[in-house]
């Protein structure tokens, strides 16, 4: 080794040297300064100076990144808060920090989403649900607490005395006599004062009464067609007939508004060129010219939200007092049977009675969720209807109790989020707070 390797070998020595002192001092430093900072921010604590206390604990943690150092600022926030709310964007900005250095801290997350929640921020405090990871995602108390943010819900102030379920994106509903349709978000599109306001069908088409006169109309308001009388219900227009009961039977009419064919008790819309019908004493099928195509009878067809007699290939019919599921053929898909059944929908759950109770198969007759319930609605957009008591709550497809029991009767949920329900004085609007 030459001189100058030497030299050099001694200089980088020195430096490293230097190098872990200085490190070893600015640590001991910084220990020194983060014991002195914890001390000062709990004298504030117990002086009552809690946004005082917060912000030498977040400086002692700019000094030693410790749980410890953000819980106690966390603590003198939330004290600060329940005092004066105008501490919430500091607050917020503190739990923030204390979830992202440690985002594992399940009591961290947890108080920044209970701060979120408070504030009404749901969006946000189902973000930062979805992100969390390790205990902060799997514990049980933080998967509630995820689901309670998820099925938050707001409700509307106005109050419909009748509705027709949602069809083609809308609901036609009656306010003190008068109809209305709303969207699937629950805004009208201004059609109040209606007579009448039948569901809506294919190409927007549906069937109004404004002043006596019952009309088809399109999505621009333009009369399609004049239907002669006054019809008392209507059905859905679908592959160019709709069913409306006029003189107390129902019959099949085209778009002018000319009736084509029948005289039937009830009447599903057409889908897949059949609809469902009764007549006499029993239901069956018929095809677009009114003709027959059942060979079977039943003693009952469960009509679908859309107005259908059948969704995804399967109907729900009763025969000999007991429910069964069938095919597009008219077959029985299960011989199990049930007491009573709901209806199907786009969802796989779909609701049926055994024993007394309700309880949830799939498509293919088999069990989902066990008969446990007083009474229960088809699975809707993941969400459904089960009744405790007297009173309706959601359910979601592991059985867990999402919204609770508050009310009298409640519709599906739609493809928004969104669902009719009735709390006590009418129906009402409900809009979740957090859309996925």
């Amino acid at each position: 080794m030459n001189k100058n390797t030497k030299l050099i070998a001694v200089g980088l020595g020195v430096l490293l040297l230097a190098a872990w002192g200085k490190t070893f001092s600015t640590t001991r430093q910084n220990g020194v300064r983060y014991a002195s900072e914890m001390e000062t921010g709990s004298d504030y604590m117990t002086r009552g100076l809690y946004e005082k206390a917060a912000q030498t604990f977040l400086s002692a943690a700019g000094y030693r990144n410790t749980a410890e150092a953000h819980q106690r600022a966390l603590e003198a926030y939330e004290q600060a808060y329940l005092e004066d709310r105008h501490t919430y964007r500091a607050y917020k900005k503190a739990a923030e920090e204390a979830v992202e250095r440690h985002p594992e801290n399940k009591v961290f997350l947890e108080k920044l989403v209970k701060l979120l929640i408070n504030e009404k921020e749901y969006t946000s405090a189902y973000r930062y649900l979805s992100k969390a990871t390790g205990e902060a995602r799997t514990d049980d108390k933080m998967r509630k607490l995820r689901k309670e943010v998820l099925y938050s819900f707001q409700l509307d102030w106005k109050r419909y005395l009748d509705y027709r379920p949602l069809s083609e994106g809308y609901y036609a509903v009656s306010e003190d006599g008068s109809w209305d349709y709303l969207n699937a978000d629950g805004v009208s599109d201004q059609s109040e004062g209606l007579s009448m306001a039948g569901p809506v069908g294919e190409k927007g088409i549906r069937l109004i009464v404004n002043d006596s006169r019952a009309m088809l109309i399109g999505k621009g308001g333009m009369p399609e067609g004049y239907v002669s009388g006054t019809p008392s219900d209507a059905g859905v227009y679908r592959e160019g007939l709709i069913p409306l009961k006029i003189g107390g039977t129902y019959a099949f009419y085209d778009l002018l508004g000319d009736k084509q064919f029948g005289a039937y008790k009830h009447a599903s819309a057409f889908t897949g060129g059949k609809a469902a019908v009764e007549e006499g004493n029993g239901w069956f099928l018929i095809d677009r010219t009114g003709k027959r195509i059942s060979e079977n009878s039943y003693e009952d067809i469960r009509l679908n939200p859309d107005g259908s007699c059948m969704n995804r290939g399967v109907m729900l019919a009763k025969q000999n007092g007991v429910y069964y599921l069938w095919n597009d053929k008219e077959k029985k898909i299960s011989e199990e049977g049930f007491e009573d059944a709901d209806c199907v929908t786009a969802d796989h759950g779909i609701a049926v009675k055994k024993n007394g109770k309700w309880g949830f198969v799939n498509e293919k007759g088999r069990e989902l969720l066990p008969a446990i319930y007083e009474e229960a609605k088809s699975f809707s957009c993941g969400l459904a209807g089960a009744k405790e008591g007297e009173s309706w709550g959601f359910i979601d497809s592991d059985g867990d109790v999402v919204i609770s029991p508050q009310f009298t009767q409640v519709d599906y949920f739609n493809k928004k989020g969104n669902c009719l329900v009735k709390p006590y004085d009418g129906w009402s609007f409900l809009t979740r707070n957090v859309k996925e």
